[in-house]
């Protein structure tokens, strides 16, 4: 009987002594990655009170040890994670990040806690391990019964993008769930995945129509992402570009931007963009209409037909110029409508394109023989920004009765290859006195001729002398434009900067700087 107790003894002793030998050895990995000498002694709730009441080293010290409990202690950081305390959070999350290799295992199974509390903190710190966390195990997170925990899944996912393509079907389905923020994350993950989601594509077009702002807004943004791949979202796309939102509206464009040529269905509607009161929506839809090309000039033209004017005509006319010569055949055919509203803006549009739209020369021209007085400015501009009047031409049009076409010419001898009787022509357009933007012009012109304008430099620095001019700016910047060639102007730009004008004292600086920068380059050169 006693040898039986003994051998009872024994057993139970090695038993014990077994046990403690495995329980001491399971934290030594995570022991030596915080630091601890050894297993503290105590339990998770005497650091707890130590985190609570205790000073800051003995807080930062109990934090520390926290870790080494294993699966209890990490539950306590996670919940100190959220402190209102910074220098708890603070500490919480060296000791978290010190080692996250030990203990990110112990964070996968706090997120399958029966505690939905635990759940929930371990959740928040998802964010920390986005990295280094398993896939499959976020895909089963995605189930987990606290929505915080499928929302911070679904969002992990997301960061992870195109590594956790194996989501892809969850997160689609998660797009279904009833809690508004695990949609969210769901379409944002999508987002990430890119192309990769291409077979989202459906459920994110579902989404479009969801109750929650933040849900709509991520799957327009999810499809945007995805590119060509979510050509089949066109029509839903440009059905969000009349949200009552402006943000949506902007983000719609913007996704329909990124589909580029394969957004060539939502055209029309990008086309009424162009009006929208918002900057963001028009921008983004004209550069858009830009990618589509030629296509997408039937219905701007439209637009210009129907709208009495505002954003959407100017948008149009300015997009239409973008486009170039893809757009010609359409404008050209509208030169032929019996709207002269049309007409008119058509031809502005081809102003625009330029030299591109040589197409359109036949119809400008025919119209330019039957033109009234109000209509010769508007195809005498077009015609001109196509095909370049020769001097002779633009001589004929220095005396217009028109102010605008009188501009235009004065505007035309700015071009280097009219030959040298442009400098005198645009002297003399300096002295109309009835008009000063086309005095403004001319100094333009000469500005654009630089030194090949020299001949006109005693006539600039005649017109800064005068006492009471108000071309004296214009003469002084010009002067300044010509470059070196000006230089036997420098004394009355220096007599300038004594003006009483501001406007005059700052254009004479600038001048003298050009003058003499640009001569002290040439000078370089030579040496």
């Amino acid at each position: 009987m006693k040898k039986m107790l003994f051998i009872c003894f024994a057993i139970c002793a090695g038993l014990t002594g077994l046990l403690h030998g495995q329980e001491a050895g399971k934290p030594k990995a995570l022991i030596a990655a915080f630091g601890v000498a050894e297993r503290p002694s105590g339990t998770v709730e005497e650091c707890r009170t130590a985190i609570a009441e205790g000073s800051p080293e003995e807080k930062e010290k109990a934090i520390a040890k926290l870790v080494s409990f294993g699966k209890d202690g990490f539950a306590a950081l996670a919940e100190l994670y959220t402190s209102a305390d910074a220098g708890i959070r603070n500490a919480t999350v060296s000791a978290l990040t010190r080692n996250r290799q030990e203990t990110a295992p112990l964070l996968m199974e706090l997120l399958k806690d029966r505690d939905s509390r635990v759940r929930e903190n371990a959740a928040g710190l998802l964010g920390r391990y986005w990295d280094i966390v398993p896939v499959p195990g976020l895909i089963e997170a995605l189930k987990n019964d606290a929505s915080r925990v499928r929302a911070k899944a679904a969002w992990t996912l997301g960061v992870k993008g195109t590594e956790a393509r194996e989501a892809i079907p969850p997160l689609t389905e998660a797009l279904s769930d009833g809690d508004s923020y695990v949609r969210e994350n769901a379409a944002k993950a999508l987002g990430e995945m890119g192309p990769a989601a291409r077979d989202a594509v459906p459920a994110l077009i579902k989404a479009l129509e969801d109750t929650d702002k933040p849900v709509r807004e991520k799957a327009i943004e999810a499809l945007g992402k995805l590119g060509q791949e979510a050509g089949a979202a066109v029509p839903a796309l440009a059905g969000s570009l009349t949200d009552p939102d402006p943000e949506l509206r902007a983000k719609a464009a913007w996704a329909l931007y990124n589909l580029g040529p394969a957004a060539g269905g939502a055209a029309a509607e990008l086309a009424d963009a162009l009006g929208d009161k918002n900057r963001e929506v028009r921008e983004t839809a004209g550069r858009t209409l830009v990618l589509i090309g030629g296509s997408a000039a039937p219905p701007m033209i439209r637009l210009l037909a129907d709208n009495d004017g505002g954003w959407g005509v100017t948008g149009a006319i300015e997009t239409l110029g973008e486009i170039g010569r893809p757009a010609v055949p359409a404008l050209a055919e509208a030169l032929n409508s019996a709207d002269a509203r049309l007409r008119s803006r058509a031809m502005s549009a081809l102003a625009r394109i330029g030299r591109p739209a040589t197409a359109a020369l036949p119809e400008l021209k025919i119209l330019l023989k039957n033109a009234d007085a109000g209509n010769r400015f508007n195809i005498l501009e077009a015609l001109w920004r196509i095909e370049p009047p020769p001097l002779a031409v633009v001589k004929e049009h220095l005396a217009d009765q028109d102010p605008r076409i009188k501009h235009l010419a004065v505007s035309e001898l700015g071009r280097r290859e009219l030959g040298k009787e442009k400098i005198r022509l645009l002297l003399d357009a300096l002295k109309d006195v009835d008009y000063i933007f086309v005095r403004s012009a001319a100094f333009s012109a000469l500005g654009e001729l630089g030194p090949e304008a020299i001949d006109a430099v005693p006539a600039l620095t005649e017109l800064l002398r005068s006492p009471s001019g108000f071309d004296r700016p214009d003469a002084a910047f010009t002067l300044g434009r010509i470059g070196p060639a000006a230089k036997e102007a420098l004394p009355a730009l220096k007599k300038a900067l004594e003006d009483s004008d501001t406007f005059v004292r700052a254009r004479a600086v600038r001048a003298i700087e050009e003058i003499n920068s640009e001569e002290r380059e040439i000078n370089n050169a030579g040496d």
